[in-house]
């Protein structure tokens, strides 16, 4: 392929030809795909083959850094790939152990221990014809999916419109957990796992974080807060977002939305704008109609969906600072304290 990657589509056809020429009834195991959720819903829906149960071969990242320079991998290319590796094929084995089809082998001990663990999961899916794996004592269970233990509040709107502002204020107030994934991920860009330099490098090259990769950031900052609420600031941004949200945390205990003007919201960037440049930084007008666009084509749909749901409360983010956090602690007081 000259270097080029391989269409998943053609993964797809590989292994339905492999699978229509092997014994009918066979047991089959597919090794090295899917590689990421995408990949893993078009097998779903073009392989169409119930997959009994899938094996998660665990290691540590420091293990298998350590085996990767064992067999003379350089520093750099290990960092990639295990950096690929949390991004795309963590959340595939999320996914799995969602479904309930992920029994997890323990790799840690050597390559003899890891063929018995292997081996007594197979033989026990074989014996009972189930993905059921029992007892098996090496085997672990999958943990249960988090699931936050306060309420989530969904913090809404478009840019300026001062959310980050008001977060924190209210945060400072109630003491709820003000939860930014923008702030989560200028976090992980500054840590030194292979999750943190895969985003640093993704950011670094104007690509999209994964919507997986932000939500599992949130999942984190949940579970190391207090017991909530938590204002959710920067998620979902689509209504793709919003259905991964629900699928993985349930619904929003309810949402503000921070309404303004395209113009108002214009002025503010461009005031700010002004502000940097000041400092030496250009202004790009274009970006700052970009972003309002973007948000009224994909994260507007959301707060319409939520509010057809009467989940919404709307909050007039044009007033003066005093009067959106007045107006936002009366919404706090009757909804969510």
């Amino acid at each position: 392929m000259q270097g080029k990657i391989v269409p998943v589509s053609a993964y797809n056809r590989l292994i339905k030809t492999a699978l229509g020429s092997a014994a009918v009834g066979g047991l089959f195991f597919v090794d090295g795909f899917p590689k990421s959720v995408d990949a893993l819903n078009k097998f779903e829906e073009s392989v169409g083959v119930a997959y009994r149960s899938s094996l998660y071969f665990e290691l540590t990242e420091d293990d298998a850094r350590a085996r990767l320079a064992e067999a003379g991998e350089e520093p750099d290319a290990i960092t990639r790939k295990l950096g690929m590796f949390a991004v795309q094929v963590q959340p595939v084995i999320a996914a799995l152990e969602q479904k309930g089809v992920l029994h997890r082998v323990d790799c840690s001990e050597g390559e003899p221990a890891m063929r018995r663990a292997a081996h007594a999961v197979i033989e026990k899916i074989v014996s009972e014809g189930t993905s059921a794996v029992g007892d098996v004592p090496i085997h672990k269970e999958p943990a249960a999916p988090y699931k936050p233990t306060g309420k989530v509040v969904l913090m809404l709107g478009g840019p300026a419109t001062g959310k980050a502002t008001a977060c924190s204020s209210l945060a400072s107030k109630y003491g709820c957990a003000h939860l930014s994934t923008g702030e989560l991920l200028r976090a992980a860009v500054k840590d030194t796992s292979a999750r943190g330099c895969m985003i640093a490098d993704m950011i670094k090259g104007g690509k999209i974080i994964p919507a997986q990769v932000s939500l599992d950031l949130l999942k984190g900052a949940m579970a190391a807060a207090a017991d909530g609420p938590y204002l959710v600031d920067g998620f979902p941004r689509s209504l793709d977002n919003l259905q991964l949200f629900e699928e993985q945390l349930g619904a929003c205990a309810t949402a503000l939305y921070f309404s303004a003007e395209p113009e108002t919201m214009a002025g503010r960037c461009e005031a700010a704008a002004k502000a940097k440049a000041e400092k030496g930084e250009a202004i790009d007008a274009e970006a700052i109609q970009r972003r309002i666009r973007t948000f009224r084509n994909q994260t507007l749909p959301v707060v319409e969906a939520l509010e057809s749901r009467g989940l919404v409360s709307t909050v007039d983010a044009s007033a003066s600072q005093e009067a959106v956090f007045e107006a936002l602690c009366a919404v706090y007081d009757e909804k969510i304290a």
